[in-house]
């Protein structure tokens, strides 16, 4: 049968073609990354109600994604269950309602915030909310599924599609460098940043963050406190259920965080943060240690960092009252 000779010879050089591009992709320095999308963030909110009390629940921004190190996490606390629904660039208050209107949630919220999130123009993730209510089981287990392959393959990099590679081509003559973190299929981010863009990263976090604050109105501190107490019905709702929040200040360098109080004193708006909420609070500053880390953009954690923080962090959500300490706690 001709046709048939001619469909496998076909076949073979397409599947010659897609190996060599995967090794090349390879030797050039890009790895396998998961695509962070809505479908993915939705299958993760739907896998919320496995342990009950002992699911914990990370959201917030960018910043908790790469700083909670997960495999650490589950490998001190295996009577955990964890799941990321941070979403980079948003603030995390849309979900910590959504969490609290589901009465099937139990478990403890993990709420990175930095004073701006408690602002109702603060960009928040509605969106991805949204569509998780409009997603259906099937959809969210094919998405599942496609994560089994995104991990294998370079070639499924997001970065490496036909729109950006042909962008970075025709705008830069030349390919996007690889990108230093991986999205794993826990949503988690890992990597670590070259020594020579942490400079170039270092100028663009703080060039953001002052923009930010120049265009952002600014509450008093007796206004801020409203703010946060607005929030208290659904700490409560949690609450009531046998769940549990946390509001978190993820460290930053200090750099940043001299920004951060030239807008928001800390005596002055952290420090009373405990007059508008019930929920566990924890400030790095107030934590023995915690503000000693390195960020190569002043703002997120490298992996080996990472790895180092969430032991600190864990420790102090133990001495809180929020986990159990592990009958065994087993760290390299």
């Amino acid at each position: 049968m001709p046709w048939l000779r001619t469909w496998l010879l076909a076949l073979a050089m397409v599947s010659l073609s897609l190996t060599a591009l995967e090794v090349a992709w390879r030797s050039g320095g890009y790895f396998a990354s998961v695509t962070d999308d809505k479908d993915l963030w939705a299958y993760e909110r739907s896998r919320l109600y496995s342990r009950g009390t002992d699911t914990l629940v990370s959201i917030g921004f960018s910043r908790i994604r790469t700083d909670l190190a997960i495999d650490t996490f589950r490998a001190d606390y295996p009577a955990y269950d964890v799941v990321q629904l941070a979403v980079n660039g948003r603030h995390p208050l849309a979900t910590l309602e959504d969490l609290a209107m589901d009465e099937d949630f139990n478990g403890i919220v993990l709420c990175s915030v930095i004073e701006m999130s408690f602002m109702p123009n603060a960009p928040g993730q509605r969106p991805w909310i949204d569509h998780y209510h409009r997603s259906q089981p099937l959809a969210r287990l094919d998405r599942a599924a496609m994560v089994r392959i995104e991990v294998r393959l370079v070639l499924l990099n997001e970065d490496l599609n036909l729109v950006p590679v042909a962008g970075n081509l025709a705008r830069r003559g030349r390919l996007q460098r690889p990108r230093s973190g991986v999205v794993r299929p826990d949503r988690s981010v890992v990597g670590e940043m070259p020594a020579e863009l942490h400079a170039n990263a270092q100028r663009g976090v703080l060039v953001g963050q002052q923009f930010m604050y120049k265009l952002t109105w600014l509450p008093t501190p007796n206004e801020w406190i409203k703010l946060v107490s607005s929030v208290e019905p659904w700490v409560e709702r949690i609450r009531s259920r046998g769940g549990r929040v946390v509001f978190l200040r993820v460290p930053v360098a200090p750099p940043l965080y001299a920004l951060d109080q030239s807008f928001f004193p800390k005596h002055k708006y952290w420090d009373r943060i405990a007059q508008g909420t019930s929920a566990v609070t924890i400030h790095f500053q107030d934590v023995e240690g915690m503000a000693e880390f390195e960020f190569p953009d002043y703002s997120h954690m490298n992996s080996s960092e990472a790895r180092r923080f969430t032991p600190m962090l864990t420790d102090e959500l133990v001495r809180r009252g929020v986990l159990r300490p592990p009958d065994a706690a087993v760290r390299p």
